[in-house]
């Protein structure tokens, strides 16, 4: 079952439910899969398409989350809490920090990379290499990391 086949499932179940938290949180997972199926016509979308879509939701959650506590408006961060943990039960675990650094390590050695300016090169590789159920800002900060250690070195 496709992750849009589960999400219209579970849709008609909050429905029945009437949970309005994730009947609301479906609505907008559904539409935004709909957009990038209709942007990726006539292809089909693959499901590590659907999982990134629904990636983008969460980081949107996440990034609105941190905006309302710096407003004070705990209302608005206890919705939007309540909208991510509904949106991250349909998106796989990704790998945890020691993955990532084994990941960026190896691409390091693999580039050959000497230090920051090596930054493009190294994350795209480990990106590369960790998948679609990876968080890029993770990978950014390992990359940095191990760079600024190499640097460092020299």
């Amino acid at each position: 079952m496709s992750l849009m086949e589960q999400v219209e499932r579970d849709l008609v179940g909050a429905l029945k439910k009437r949970d309005e938290v994730v009947l609301r949180t479906l609505r907008m997972a559904k539409t935004a899969l709909q957009q990038a199926v209709i942007a990726k016509r006539p292809q089909t979308m693959t499901e590590a398409e659907e999982i990134k879509v629904l990636r983008t939701e969460i980081k949107r959650r996440e990034e609105a989350i941190v905006e309302y506590q710096r407003g004070n408006r705990q209302d608005l961060v206890d919705k939007e809490s309540a909208e991510l943990q509904v949106l991250k039960g349909y998106v796989p675990a990704g790998p945890d920090d020691a993955a990532v650094r084994k990941a960026v390590a190896a691409a390091v050695e693999k580039i050959g990379a000497a230090g920051p300016k090596d930054f493009g090169k190294v994350m795209g590789a480990a990106m590369k290499e960790l998948g679609a159920n990876v968080d890029g800002a993770m990978v950014s900060k390992a990359v940095k990391e191990v760079l600024s250690k190499k640097t460092a070195e020299a």
